[in-house]
């Protein structure tokens, strides 16, 4: 029995074991056939992504192809623009330009690209970035700006700028936009017609100043004759050893700069002066112009004075107001030579509404001071009085210029005032000078001593001997010690050999040899630091930004008053300390 037990088993196991065989290669035939789907499947799949991916890529190329069509055709668009135009960023970078931008600095896009003004140019070369900042800061456009641009390469040439903020959807600015139109052409097209128009104007001004040169001759040769007589009296004075010297000089003194003020007349004419607006009180100026001013008049024409005023200062030129006060009271003076009595200079004040003002032609409202010149003459015809302040019209024949109202009229227009005639009762003329006040200025006292004096070694040059030795005299008296030239080249060599004894230089523009702001070019040079005063005839050519490109540190109009010197030299010296 166990062992046909055994035997059954024994089958059974083995018909088990061939079951589970069959089964597995069953299982195994299913699983080859699922590997082979799959495979297929993935086959398919890749096959399919791989035709996806080519079809998209040709999308792509299209779509490329189009966009650098498209990018071409803008490029040739932003170059063919008739004006430079770049683009920056918010840090003032740039991000591209076009044509006309690389054929006027020389710069590729591959160069500026990523970099600042600073990085490219030099400082004037290139377009206001501090205007490019502006419209960072604010997002508002900045349109129609004329700019200059300086370069060796390029010159000197003139645009019109227009600058445009780049804002998005957020309102954030992402970039500006600059364009620049090149104007030099019209510039110089119109410096061409002022030159022709001002060719025109100093032609007719040659004619006229032909006209003048009568009335100029008369009044210079009265000066002159008082300037010779009053001499004459102060020789013979220190002969018979009187006491009078003082006042006869003084009257010299007066006749000296009333020759002066013809001088300025003329020179006005030329256009060969220019001065600077400050801040000052009028009535010492007015006060101090009639003590000079009386002497040149017969004695039995008086000038009084009523000067009051709470703030008397004004803005403009000292030298104008005496103008002023010159041209009126000459008048003053020829309506009563003949009978003789007093000229009355009055200064007060107004507070000007809407209303005088349009009657006056002011160009505002407000406080202004009023100077007045009166003489009982035999008053002005209605007649002529529209044309009293036209150039060259005169009552005076022979004797007048016809300058006198026309230049009071100029000046007082300038210092945007008015000036209005008319007759006195019962006979007579007043004239009204309205001038703006300003802001009042401390007062300031005189120094006890005349002269601000000094020590040092001035190297004084101007080729006219006898002012090298006034000027070598004077200065030496308030303790400076001055080395003199007439020639510019031989004060350039000495100072050469000499520079380190040399505190400060004197010069006189205009000289035969050597120009004076050559002397001073050439001695800055040597010594950057030197201190170095120019004198001049005339000053129209030094303008501020001249004078400090040159290095001088003082401009000074002939004649010079020694005081004016002495204050200057001192100032200078001050400053150095």
């Amino acid at each position: 029995m166990d062992t046909e037990v055994r035997g059954l088993s024994e089958i059974d196991k083995k018909l088990d074991l061939e079951k589970r065989i069959r089964h597995l290669e069953n299982e195994l035939h299913v699983t080859k056939i699922e590997r082979e789907r799959i495979t297929s499947n993935y086959y398919e799949l890749i096959k399919k992504l791989e035709n996806e991916v080519n079809d998209k890529t040709y999308e792509l190329k299209l779509s490329r192809a189009e966009l650098v069509k498209k990018n071409r055709q803008l490029q040739i668009l932003f170059d063919s623009i008739p004006a430079i135009v770049y683009q920056k960023d918010n840090n003032l970078k740039y991000l591209q330009a076009n044509v006309r931008f690389t054929n006027l600095f020389g710069f590729g896009n591959e160069d500026i690209i990523g970099k600042t003004d600073e990085e490219l140019f030099y400082l004037g070369s290139h377009f206001d970035s501090t205007k490019d900042l502006e419209v960072i800061i604010h997002k508002k456009a900045i349109l129609s700006c004329e700019e200059v641009l300086f370069d060796q390469m390029i010159g000197k040439r003139y645009f019109w700028v227009d600058r445009i903020p780049e804002i998005d959807q957020n309102g954030n600015l992402t970039s500006i936009i600059v364009l620049a139109n090149d104007i030099t052409s019209l510039k110089k097209s119109e410096d061409q017609r002022l030159e022709m128009e001002i060719l025109l104007q100093n032609s007719k001004r040659m004619e006229s100043l032909g006209l003048l040169a009568g009335g100029i001759a008369h009044d210079f040769n009265n000066i002159l004759g008082r300037i010779i007589g009053y001499t004459e009296i102060a020789i013979s004075s220190l002969k018979l050893n009187k006491d009078n010297l003082s006042a006869t000089l003084e009257k010299i003194l007066g006749a000296s700069l009333s020759s002066t003020s013809i001088v300025k007349q003329l020179l006005a004419v030329g256009k060969k002066t220019e001065g600077k607006d400050i801040n000052f009180h009028i009535i010492p100026i007015i006060n101090n112009y009639i003590k000079i001013l009386q002497p040149t008049f017969t004695p039995h024409v008086k000038i009084t004075a009523r000067l009051k005023a709470k703030n008397d200062v004004i803005c403009g030129e000292p030298s104008q107001i005496q103008q002023i006060i010159l041209n009126l009271c000459t008048n003053a003076f020829y309506a009563t030579k003949d009978i003789g009595d007093t000229i009355q200079i009055n200064l007060s004040e107004a507070s000007i509404s809407e209303e005088e003002s349009q009657k006056l032609l002011l160009e505002k409202t407000g406080d202004y001071l009023i100077i007045s010149v009166e003489d009982n003459g035999s008053g002005i015809p209605d007649s002529i009085k529209d044309s009293i302040f036209d150039p060259y019209f005169s009552t005076k024949g022979k004797e007048g210029t016809g300058l006198g109202l026309s230049v009071v009229h100029g000046i007082v227009q300038k210092m945007n005032g008015a000036v209005k005639v008319r007759n006195s009762v019962p006979r007579g003329t007043i004239f009204e000078i309205y001038i703006p006040a300003t802001e009042s200025l401390p007062i300031i006292h005189e120094a006890e001593e005349e002269y601000k004096s000094g020590t040092g070694n001035i190297l004084f040059v101007d080729d006219v001997e006898d002012l090298n030795r006034i000027a070598g005299e004077l200065l030496g008296k308030i303790g400076y010690n001055v080395i003199t030239f007439c020639s510019g080249n031989e004060a350039l060599n000495y100072f050469i050999s000499n520079n380190k004894e040399i505190d400060m230089v004197i010069t006189n523009l205009n000289m035969p040899d050597l120009r004076g702001d050559q002397l001073a070019e050439k001695i800055l040079t040597i010594d950057p630091n030197m201190p170095v005063i120019l004198t001049s005839g005339y000053t129209s050519e030094f303008t501020d930004e001249k004078v400090q490109l040159l290095g001088v540190r003082k401009v000074l109009l002939k004649p010079i008053l020694f005081s004016e010197l002495a204050s200057t030299v001192a100032d200078v010296f001050l400053h150095l300390a």
